[in-house]
């Protein structure tokens, strides 16, 4: 009987612990969703505002020099009208980057970045096609110029997957070896 009540006693309580856990869970889950709802809201009537702000200037006269400056002048003011404190503050919650964010990042722009570099054109087949000697050798110091930047962008990513370094200074990397001018 004892050993019954144990029993009972561990799966109640497992039951209870579960049952909060995925109360907790959802309560999280519902949380996020009304924000984001919220938020959503805020974008229309901000959208809202703009439209009617737009409607206005197009409908503002257009005769004189001081007429345009209004126009210029709303204009202005549509472009810098910032969004309600608290949707910014929504934006701010919403957007927290994860741990992972950065590191994802980086991922997807070394990706990026050695697509660019393998669909750029073949400098290598074009000064072997070429007859020009001057053009010969700016298609051959081009495409040493390609070869340098995968190596550099490989030995990134060597350094990104061992843990060399930093974010900031693998995405400054990334930076110069992709603003070195192939064709210059």
């Amino acid at each position: 009987m004892k050993i019954k009540l144990k029993v009972l006693s561990i799966v109640t309580v497992s039951a209870i612990l579960l049952s909060l856990s995925s109360y907790a869970a959802f309560a999280i889950k519902s949380d996020i969703e009304a924000k984001k709802e919220k938020l959503e809201n805020y974008q229309i009537e901000y959208r809202d505002k703009q439209r009617k702000i737009e409607a206005e200037i197009r409908s503002m006269p257009r005769n004189s020099e001081e007429d345009w400056e209004k126009i210029r002048e709303a204009e202005r003011k549509l472009k810098d009208m910032p969004m309600s404190p608290e949707a910014d503050q929504l934006v701010r919650e919403l957007s927290t980057p994860s741990p992972e964010q950065p590191k994802k990042d980086l991922e997807i722009r070394i990706f990026y970045s050695r697509d660019s570099l393998e669909t750029a054109p073949n400098y290598a087949g074009l000064a072997k096609l070429e007859k020009d000697p001057v053009n010969k050798e700016k298609y051959e110091k081009s495409a040493k110029i390609m070869e340098q930047k995968k190596l550099l962008l490989d030995q990134v990513e060597k350094d990104f997957k061992e843990g060399k370094g930093t974010f900031e200074e693998w995405n400054k990397r990334i930076d110069e070896l992709m603003a070195i001018d192939q064709c210059r």
